[in-house]
């Protein structure tokens, strides 16, 4: 059953979420928000990532890859090319056909990992090279699967107007919007602090968003910054990000710089089934959970082995210490 609702039944229904109950324009953009995630049963994207290497941030050499990304409903593969070259194999690649949870780590022997349990990926399945996740991961709970799927879920969104802490008007780069100021998640033993988030009151997209982060014991800030955009035809949402720039500071250091440009992006568009599904040929190895539960296996008899030897040894020895007594 489609979860999609409008803000106004809702009330009328008389069971409005949270942030249904917060001021209009609040609730406005967070159901706008679910109203679109809601609406993207598929989507594919192709996007460079820039990473520089050099610490002060002006060698012109970096990281350079590619990361794709496909996703239809629950199915998902994601694959970062390798950033020597672009037609080689894919450096890692995670994908489920709605069966099989699949890795491959590619190199001069890949190993491709089958298993039917759901692992944790970080820093997502998706290999943190989709913009759109990146974007939202404010949104998101401590704990919670950084997917699309998350981000179509209303609980989700539910959550996060609990951690709303201030909504107001406001400006940035001459576009009126509104600034939301998100609290960090309770119990929480993350290093995220407060997130504030500017959206433009146009097109209701967040285009700023700077979480206090508390990097290796010192103070410090993570920005994302939308610096274009393309167009979409999504409800409530007509433009997704398609230029996306990531600055870590420390104080008031510049300590890490990147850029995420999406080369191709495509909504709602057919997805071939064969995509999410990682042919066992690209593997000179292949593991499954079979071959993982015998593996965990060996090593505990083998270490109850090596600990029994111990105990024999030791007892070997403390009998000698009083046959010489």
């Amino acid at each position: 059953m489609k979860l999609l609702v409008t803000l106004a039944c809702v009330l009328a229904l008389g069971t409005a979420p949270a942030y249904a109950q917060n001021n209009a324009a609040q609730a406005r953009i967070l159901h706008s928000w679910l109203d679109a995630f809601q609406g993207i049963r598929s989507i594919s994207s192709r996007t460079r990532v820039t990473i520089p290497v050099s610490t002060n941030l002006k060698a012109v050499e970096g990281f350079v890859a590619h990361s794709n990304v496909w996703v239809d409903g629950r199915k998902y593969r994601a694959e970062n090319k390798n950033p020597a070259t672009d037609v080689e194999l894919p450096a890692m690649i995670h994908a489920y056909n709605g069966r099989d949870y699949q890795t491959l780590i590619a190199g001069s022997s890949s190993t491709l990992y089958i298993s039917k349990k759901a692992k944790a990926h970080e820093p997502s399945p998706y290999l943190g090279g989709f913009p759109l996740i990146m974007l939202f991961d404010f949104a998101l709970a401590k704990g919670d699967a950084k997917t699309l799927e998350t981000l179509q879920t209303p609980s989700t969104w539910d959550y996060l107007s609990k951690r709303i802490k201030d909504f107001k008007p406001s400006t940035r780069n001459g576009k009126a919007g509104y600034l939301m100021v998100v609290a960090p998640f309770v119990h929480s033993s993350s290093s995220l602090g407060v997130t504030t988030v500017f959206v433009d009151g146009k097109t209701l997209l967040p285009t700023y968003v700077e979480q206090v982060t508390n990097l290796a014991g010192k103070g410090g800030v993570i920005r994302y910054e939308v610096v274009k955009t393309i167009p979409v035809q999504l409800p409530s949402l007509q433009v997704l990000p398609s230029s996306l720039v990531l600055k870590i500071l420390q104080g008031q250091e510049l300590i890490q710089k990147g850029s995420f440009e999406i080369e191709t992006l495509k909504v709602n568009e057919p997805i071939p089934s064969q995509i999410f599904t990682i042919p066992k040929s690209q593997a000179t190895k292949v593991r499954t959970d079979e071959d993982e539960e015998r593996a965990i296996k060996a090593l505990q008899k083998q270490q109850a082995a090596n600990k029994a030897k111990a105990e024999r040894a030791k007892a070997a020895k403390a009998k000698a210490t009083k046959e010489q007594r």
